[in-house]
This record gives C-alpha cells, sequence and structure tokens, in this order.
C-alpha cells in the first residue's frame, strides 16, 4: 500500500492498463487453444463414427467407438441396454473459458442471456455429439451433430444420420432414397433451425461425401457462425436444389449470396 500510495497515478493507470491488456491476451490465447483442441475433438469423434457400417458393424464396435470419446449408453435408453436393443450416444460441448469458471455460480435464466450474448462480442459456445443405436446385435442406425449458439440465443443445428430404413415419418415425404436433405424448426429455449442430411448403407461415394460434409472453420475463428449458410453449405446447397425454397435464407447474412440460385423443380433429385 506504501508503494502505490507513492507511485503517481498516472504511472499506477499505465500499469493497470498494461496488466489488463496482459491478461486479455493471455485470456484470447487460452481460448483459442480451447477451441481447437475442441474442434479435433469434434472432428475425431465424426472421423470415429463414419467408421461404423449401419446393417454389418456389432454391438461391440458402437460401444467401443462411443467409449473411446467418454460417451456410454444414452439415459434415455431404458431398454436395459443389450446385443438385442441399445442407444449409446456421447456429446462435447465447448464454451468460451471464462463461461467454464463462472457458469457454476450463474442460475440457468442468467447463464441463457449470457450465452445469447457472446456471439455479439465475438466468441462462440456450440456443442458435437453422437448417437449409435443397435437392433439385433447390429448397428441400425448412426447420428452426429454440431449445434452452434449464432445471436440473441438463436441456434442452428447441422446433422446427419444414416439409417438402415429410412423411418415412415421420413419415407412419407421422400420415400427410400438413398439420400436426401430436409430442414426443421428447434422450438427448445431461444429458438433456432436445423438442416439435417439423412442416407443409406447404399448411399454412393458423392452423396455420402455431402453427407459429412461439416464445416468447421467458422467455428474456429474471430466472430464464429452467423448461420446455417456457414455450417452447413453443402446440405444447404442439396436442401436448395431438391425444394426451391430460397426464402429460407437469412436476408442479413452475407455467407448467404452463393446460395442465392433460381429456384429449382422441387420435384428434381438432390444430384444430378
Amino acid at each position: 500500500m506504501l508503494f502505490l500510495s507513492r507511485l503517481p497515478i498516472t504511472r499506477f493507470i499505465c500499469y493497470f492498463l498494461m496488466g489488463l491488456a496482459g491478461v486479455a491476451v493471455l485470456a484470447i490465447s487460452a481460448e483459442e487453444v480451447s477451441t481447437r483442441i475442441y474442434r479435433r475433438k469434434a472432428e475425431w469423434l465424426l472421423s470415429d463414427l463414419r467408421q461404423l457400417q449401419v446393417g454389418k458393424s456389432t454391438f461391440e464396435d458402437a460401444r467401443a467407438v462411443i467409449m473411446r470419446h467418454g460417451g456410454g449408453v444414452s439415459p434415455f435408453d431404458h431398454s436395459g441396454c443389450s446385443p438385442a436393443h441399445c442407444t449409446f450416444d456421447v456429446g462435447l460441448e465447448h464454451y468460451p473459458f471464462f463461461i467454464k469458471v463462472w457458469a457454476r455460480f450463474l442460475n440457468v435464466d442468467i447463464l441463457f442471456h449470457v450465452l445469447r450474448a457472446l456471439p455479439s462480442l465475438g466468441l462462440q459456445d456450440w456443442e458435437s455429439g453422437g448417437d449409435v443405436r443397435v437392433d439385433g446385435g447390429i448397428v441400425t442406425h448412426v447420428s452426429y451433430s454440431v449445434v452452434v449458439r449464432v445471436s440473441g440465443g438463436w441456434v442452428v443445428r447441422r446433422a446427419t444420420d444414416e439409417f438402415k430404413v429410412i423411418p415412415e415419418h421420413l419415407q412419407s415425404d421422400t420415400g427410400q432414397r438413398s439420400y436426401f436433405v430436409h430442414w426443421s424448426n428447434i422450438t427448445t429455449l431461444g429458438g433456432g433451425e436445423a438442416i439435417r442430411s439423412a442416407l443409406t448403407p447404399q448411399a454412393n461415394a458423392e452423396e455420402r461425401r455431402r453427407a459429412y460434409d461439416f464445416d468447421y472453420n467458422c467455428l474456429t475463428k474471430l466472430g464464429g457462425c452467423t448461420g446455417l449458410c456457414q455450417v452447413a453449405p453443402s446440405a444447404l446447397a442439396d436442401f436448395l436444389k431438391e425444394t426451391g425454397q430460397m426464402w429460407r435464407l437469412d436476408e442479413h447474412d452475407p455467407n448467404c449470396a452463393k446460395f442465392k440460385q433460381p429456384a429449382a423443380n422441387p420435384n428434381q433429385s438432390a444430384h444430378p
């Protein structure tokens, strides 16, 4: 205290600002490292899930993949989990470093308001996850998704599902096809939108490439993601080509400009 009392106020202010700048640099550096680590984990999870073959991989194959990434039996699976039927899941959540530190001291409402303000500060929170379902000892469904908060609490979700057999609620709109894309609303807190690719083991190499095209670049850059036009480039292009629903593009997102092409025939296939 004696030292501070003898220190000229202008010099004290300079030292204080320099200290704040140093802390800010360290915080930004730590955040960048954390983001890149979680991105690698998300990419690794997707790579491992793609090694599972729907209709061929076994119960043990599925369990090994999910447990390798820290997952286990889904809490929503009340079947007892056996080779006859089981659902495994795993999730990876990335939040800015200071959120991880202070989240335990904030109630849910305050935390939500903090999170919804992050995109305007150039910060991003997002999560990725996977689900694997086994029936009769064989993998019948593999799902992977990335959920990103973009602004005002609004979230966007990019997902891919591979089914042994397309569920009936999807068949009514699409029939039995090897690859297609659909769009849906998210009705949870904050709201949002989702673009989902679905395919079967019969999908060809190009269809599989587009179905599993996840763009992680905007997750690891300052400013983060702004919407589906960044998160789901191939899937969104296929959806628009399939349906011609250009009105779903965010007119305020400059990243959507490349998708603004003449509407396609709604009955046209997702691929030529």
